[in-house]
């Protein structure tokens, strides 16, 4: 099986060869065809480089199963109450509509290497030339003992945005002046290492604003640092949060005085929504910034 790195190295070199204008294995006149398995900021992000820098000179075939994207990047911010869900999803009717795209709705079922063709759920077959497999992540619900599929209805994680992102709002939206809310951060390594404290600041904020603030954040964190610490200190502080280290981890308490009114919330808005303009798959920029710089 080939490595993550072998899969990145490889897709490198696919957009070098069609920049230079090499030619491709089994291609006499037709067009190489080139298949991108998942329409995350990663698969969409190669879709569009190979299509700036070949133009109609390649066949690409995108295959995602969702007619909606939503990012986990940013989805904080929906949390806080700075966004709205629909800010952070996104159609593939751009991506569509760049020279030598095909969408193929659909999922990828199996990978046949010795035929170099791969087969849909539907039956159908789409044959390669060179293939890009950018899938995402899934869950591991055997990882922790007492967590299921099921239970995440109960806890949402919202690892994954979309049904989960939502769920995790409306969590957040139904706890009560005094209520308790308790987040589990992961040992190293992980996705994202400042996103649970991220979180819970954009938490804390929807709490706050809304005249909950006596509610309570528990963070258990096996960990005796992580990263952006600093940054994740320094909101803390402008929130005027009360820093108790227990031995169970970090608990903080929001109290009534907690502010924003130093942060120039439209400058903040407007920067956030331009960056997340600029990482969404359908952007329609000349850079490849969308994907790279912000998936989570």
């Amino acid at each position: 099986m080939p490595s993550r790195r072998d899969m990145i190295t490889g897709a490198g070199g696919l957009a070098a060869a069609a920049a230079s204008g090499l030619a491709f294995p089994a291609l006499a006149q037709a067009r190489a065809k080139v298949v991108v398995i998942g329409g995350g900021s990663g698969g969409v992000t190669v879709v569009r480089r190979l299509a700036a820098r070949a133009g109609d000179q390649l066949d690409i075939t995108l295959v995602e199963p969702k007619p909606i994207y939503t990012t986990c990047f940013y989805s904080n911010l929906y949390l806080g109450g700075f966004f709205p869900l629909d800010a952070l999803q996104h159609d593939y009717a751009l991506v569509a509509k760049l020279p030598g795209v095909t969408l193929a709705a659909d999922r990828a079922a199996a990978i046949d290497r010795d035929r170099r063709e791969i087969r849909l759920e539907s039956g159908a077959t789409l044959p390669y030339d060179r293939l890009v497999v950018s899938p995402g992540v899934e869950l591991d619900y055997a990882s922790v003992p007492g967590w299921s599929k099921e239970a995440e209805t109960l806890m949402p994680h919202a690892w994954q945005a979309g049904e989960q992102t939502g769920l995790l709002k409306k969590k957040l939206d139904a706890v009560p002046d005094g209520g308790l809310i308790v987040m589990i951060a992961p040992p190293n390594p992980y996705r994202c290492p400042p996103g649970p404290y991220e979180r819970v600041s954009m938490m804390a904020h929807a709490l706050k604003s809304t005249g909950r603030g006596q509610a309570r954040i528990v963070i258990l964190d096996p960990k005796e640092k992580f990263s952006a610490a600093a940054v994740s200190a320094g909101v803390g502080a402008a929130l005027s949060w009360h820093d108790r280290v227990a031995a169970a981890g970090h608990s903080w308490r929001c109290p009534k005085r907690a502010s924003f009114d130093d942060v120039d919330r439209d400058r903040f808005r407007n920067l956030s929504r331009r960056r997340s303009r600029e990482c969404h798959p359908g952007a329609d920029s000349g850079t490849d910034r969308q994907g790279c710089r912000a998936r989570r």
